[in-house]
């Protein structure tokens, strides 16, 4: 049964559960533990509280980011991750290194990664793209 599905089933039997008495809020319960697939401390739970008006929302303001920002941070993770998967040997790590330093030149990404604090301190740029040298690319 989907969140959706049993918010809207606890909508239509709150109410009913509220106003019975004892014995009926025994079978009430069982038929929505059975029917949502609750386990019966936390239906109980549900059924006791006031019902929830409009879904939780996170206080303060909505974060957006932009896709300049994502870009080059998301590329990196992904280069790390393909770099851990494949194992790749000393020559590919060259290119990783490069691909890296090229993406973080270009998008500043150490003054974005210093916004959101966790850069600290400067680094140094190993590799450069007028400093690559790929065999087969003269």
């Amino acid at each position: 049964m989907s969140l959706s599905a049993k918010r809207e089933s606890l909508a239509r039997i709150h109410g009913r559960y509220q106003r019975a008495g004892r014995p009926h809020q025994r079978r009430i319960l069982e038929e929505f533990c059975a029917t949502c697939g609750y386990h019966r401390k936390s239906a109980l739970r549900l059924l006791n509280r006031p019902l929830r008006k409009a879904p939780f929302k996170r206080p303060g303001p909505k974060i957006i980011y932009e896709p300049a920002e994502v870009l080059p941070v998301l590329a990196y993770v992904l280069l790390r991750f393909c770099a851990y998967l494949g194992q790749w040997p000393h020559s590919f790590t060259r290119l990783f290194a490069l691909i890296r330093s090229a993406l973080w030149q270009r998008h500043e990404l150490t003054s974005l990664l210093e916004v959101y604090g966790t850069a600290g301190g400067g680094g140094r740029f190993l590799g450069t793209p007028q400093q690559a040298y790929l065999a087969g690319f003269g």
